[in-house]
């Protein structure tokens, strides 16, 4: 059985992989996990998030709240990793 879900496991990364679904995914993933990682307060003055090429957009509200992403971006793109499971996001770009 183990042998079987591995193979599987296997096939879905290919799948992934070969369909380039990476992004979409983490993205997805992202959006759900986005207001308990980030608390109500960051949830509600993010009102877009988008995956491209290893970079993360995402439109903030505020404008303390942007400089305070600006200033901490090592650190968020860290915590974001963490989520992520993998080192994929290399940038934020907050507009």
């Amino acid at each position: 059985m183990k042998d079987n879900n591995h193979a599987l496991k296997e096939l879905f990364e290919l799948m992934i992989k070969e369909h380039k679904m990476k992004p979409k995914l983490y993205e997805a993933k992202l959006r759900d996990a986005w207001p308990q990682m980030m608390g109500k307060l960051i949830d509600k003055y993010t009102s877009d998030i988008s995956l491209r090429k290893n970079t993360l957009y995402l439109r903030i509200t505020s404008a303390p709240l942007k400089n305070e992403f600006i200033m901490s971006k090592p650190k968020f793109i860290d915590l974001i990793n963490k989520q992520l499971g993998e080192e994929y996001v290399k940038e934020i770009v907050i507009r």
